[in-house]
């Protein structure tokens, strides 16, 4: 063990728990990933408490403070603190012992593992776009050009008609199978743009986690692995989101433009997990599969996916990142109360029973904001019946859906 960096074997603890049946093999990679990540690698630990530390939120405790440091400095948190539940209540009563600033969240162990992939990527890469606007219509046309432009819409549909074929051989098709997607030649141009994109978002992508106090497992422009602390969460996701759509669909180097990688969108999973008791293998596993069923379930794809360690996931449109950013605060502040999903299955019963359609996306958003009222001091969070929009299986489900994503979201509180 000395050979691969282990020094002392009590410390093997922190990658290895009671009971487990591992193999000699398993044994060794254990070993090497603790020897050699040591003195390089952040523990999920500190990636938990390491956002509040830097904000000196636990300079009025010292003891408490020191303990931090020690799991920042790669102390196994378990032996800090004596065990999972120990620093789990030590940390909740923070804010009494710390006199923390009441307007950010207690410490806690849990963090969030933030798992993203852009949308039809295998499209983009083949050339298959999205559909374009078309040109104006002739009556928005100024007097004299109108020649001109019927001259370039003939050229216009001469050029369509051969990329179609071009396209159908690329089997280039739109949404559902059919042919409304248009096709863009791949030219050692359109690659190089695409590649450049990748790793000028990529280079975002690590910016902002790292300043938001994560730890970015990898990241490819494409696709996102990183580990934050929950008070950060989301505002990884906007901004990740907001950096992968460009500047109007560009990315802006000094005088040049290069286009974007947001010709689809990109969907995220963000999952709460406990930096002790869960296992970060099992957790980043399950965060990626329900980032998968998110873009299966949610209408366009552009989806994101919260879940909780303890069970709970919700879908919702990346874009309203921010709206469950807002319930969680309300929570906290204890405007929203937590029993809210539990009441709205409640009031959702076996239910809505009317069949579909537009009545019954009202309906529904009826019940929700009814419920979110009676359960709230000072009004709901605005939007908050969009969370309806994200699943296309009809309003009962819509409703079940928002019920999982307010549950999971309670875990930011």
């Amino acid at each position: 063990m000395a050979q691969i960096g282990v020094q002392n074997l009590a410390e093997l603890a922190k990658v290895f728990r009671p009971k487990e049946a591992l193999g000699p093999v398993d044994v060794l990679k254990r070993a090497l990933y603790y020897g050699v990540s040591r003195d390089r690698v952040e523990s999920v630990e500190a990636v938990a408490l390491r956002w509040h530390y830097r904000r000196g939120y636990f300079k009025n405790c010292p003891d408490l403070q020191r303990r931090v440091e020690e799991v920042l400095q790669g102390a196994d948190a378990e032996a800090v603190f004596t065990s999972p539940e120990a620093a789990d209540k030590t940390l909740a009563q923070a804010p009494q012992l710390c006199g923390g600033d009441p307007a950010i969240p207690a410490p806690t162990l849990m963090y969030a593992i933030i798992r993203a992939d852009g949308d039809n990527i295998g499209k983009l890469i083949s050339g298959c776009l999205p559909p374009a606007q078309r040109p104006p219509v002739e009556d928005r046309l100024v007097e004299g050009d109108k020649g001109q432009w019927e001259e370039d819409q003939r050229r216009l549909e001469k050029l369509e008609k051969a990329v179609q074929v071009l396209g159908e051989k690329a089997k280039c098709r739109g949404a559902g199978g059919g042919a409304e997607a248009r096709y863009a030649v791949p030219s050692p141009a359109y690659y190089a743009a695409l590649s450049a994109s990748m790793m000028i978002t990529a280079l975002k992508d690590a910016y902002i986690v790292a300043k938001h106090d994560g730890e970015v497992v990898f990241a490819g422009g494409d696709d996102l692995l990183a580990f934050a602390p929950l008070a950060a969460a989301f505002h990884i996701v906007k901004e990740s989101r907001e950096a992968y759509w460009g500047e109007g669909g560009f990315h802006k180097i000094g005088p040049y433009s290069l286009p974007a990688l947001a010709a689809y969108g990109k969907s995220y999973s963000v999952r709460a997990a406990h930096s002790i008791t869960d296992f970060m293998a099992i957790e980043v596993e399950e965060a990626t599969r329900l980032l998968e069923k998110a873009k299966e379930a949610v209408r366009g794809k552009d989806a994101l996916a919260i879940s909780t360690s303890t069970g709970h996931a919700g879908f919702a449109k990346a874009r309203h990142a921010a709206l469950v950013e807002q319930i969680a605060e309300a929570y906290r502040t204890g405007n929203l109360s937590k029993n809210l999903p539990y009441d709205l299955e409640r009031w959702a019963g076996d239910g809505l029973r009317c069949g579909g359609g537009e009545t019954c996306r009202e309906a529904a958003s009826i019940i929700l904001t009814y419920v979110a009222s009676r359960n709230s001091k000072n009004g709901i969070p605005s939007r908050l019946e969009e969370l309806l929009d994200a699943v296309a299986d009809g309003a009962d489900a819509a409703l079940k859906n928002a019920a999982e994503l307010l549950k999971a979201a309670r875990e930011w509180a």
